[in-house]
């Protein structure tokens, strides 16, 4: 959450880390709305919303590189990433 990422990522850029890969993966429970909830570990079109969110947060609290990846399935989602404040993005087909 945005918490820990302001935890994280000024400690990661202090200790000399280049750059930063976001979201691929979801681990825990998944709140899809309409009282559904998923417990277990998330990848692919499921985290595009979360993915997005994820990294308009890590913009706003670094200036090293990031690489966008997670429900990524779209030129236009990747095109967003890119708005969205990503270096690069990384997609693939499931």
């Amino acid at each position: 959450d945005r918490e820990e990422l302001k935890k994280l990522l000024p400690a990661g850029d202090q200790a000399g880390v280049d750059g930063w890969v976001l979201t691929n993966t979801w681990g825990g429970e998944f709140d899809l709305g309409r009282s559904a909830r998923l417990q277990g570990g998330w990848s692919g079109r499921l985290l595009s919303a979360l993915s997005a969110s994820r990294l308009e947060e890590a913009r706003s609290l670094t200036s090293k590189p990031l690489i966008s990846v997670g429900g990524i399935y779209s030129s236009e989602e990747a095109r967003r990433r890119m708005e969205l404040g990503a270096d690069l993005i990384q997609f693939y087909t499931g």
